[in-house]
């Protein structure tokens, strides 16, 4: 709810499922536009950085498709912020860990995408969807 509670803040309108084993967490629509978002949480261990399993709790295939949802919204209870990332565009789709520094670890290996830090993601990415007819 914590995630419902920032949409709202931010002007959108979630609409949840009534039946489980839905392919989303949640449809939020602002503007005539609607986004299918999961929402996934964790708590960061140290304050630096926090790692989100992206995996199915229950079902058939542990892994999401590109087409399953638009936005994944991930929020750490640890600083009690949420990012939102644009599905498709993401790189890695089992794991990923969003920073709050650049702090430099013994495997301190950046692939090609760089490192991603939570506080570059917190508005809700606008991305082009089909319009809700009306």
């Amino acid at each position: 709810m914590l995630v419902v509670s920032d949409l709202i803040l931010k002007g959108y309108e979630p609409y949840l499922p009534t039946m489980g084993n839905t392919e989303c967490d949640m449809l939020v629509e602002k503007d005539g536009k609607a986004y299918r978002v999961q929402v996934k949480s964790a708590r960061s261990e140290d304050g630096e950085k926090v790692k989100f399993d992206i995996t199915r709790p229950s079902a058939s295939s542990k892994h999401y498709s590109k087409e399953d949802f638009d936005i994944l919204a991930l929020h750490d209870f640890y600083s009690g912020k949420t990012a939102y990332l644009v599905w498709r565009d993401l790189p890695h789709k089992r794991s990923i860990t969003l920073r709050y520094s650049n702090t430099v670890g013994s495997n301190a290996f950046v692939g090609a995408n760089g490192r991603l830090f939570f506080d570059d993601h917190l508005e809700f990415p606008e991305i082009i969807t089909k319009e809700i007819a009306g």
